[in-house]
């Protein structure tokens, strides 16, 4: 299931969210039954620290185990790419523990 983070800040006005609620929101509990993807295209100017708060709440759903294989960022804004590389980098740590 692909999801457009650029849709879902767009549509909310609020300074900080949660994309786990705001997900559920728009696709209910059909997010959990297939791999999510989330589309970052079309995000400018957004700070990676507002990103990594607005994901985290999606990463903790998953197992850190299962993150790789349930969760895919596509077209990820140069800053938060390296957000992600730690996320993957500590759940494959997690998997091979």
């Amino acid at each position: 299931m692909r999801v457009h983070v650029h849709t879902i800040i767009q549509s909310d006005a609020a300074i900080t969210f949660d994309l786990g609620v705001k997900v559920r929101e728009a696709y209910g509990d059909a997010w959990r039954e297939s791999p999510l993807e989330l589309d970052f295209s079309g995000i400018r100017n957004v700070s990676p620290s507002f990103l990594s708060q607005a994901v985290s709440p999606i990463i903790r759903e998953f197992p850190p185990a299962q993150v790789p294989d349930h969760l895919k960022f596509t077209n990820v804004p140069q800053p938060f790419e390296l957000i992600w590389q730690k996320v993957q980098q500590a759940a494959a740590r997690i998997r091979l523990s």
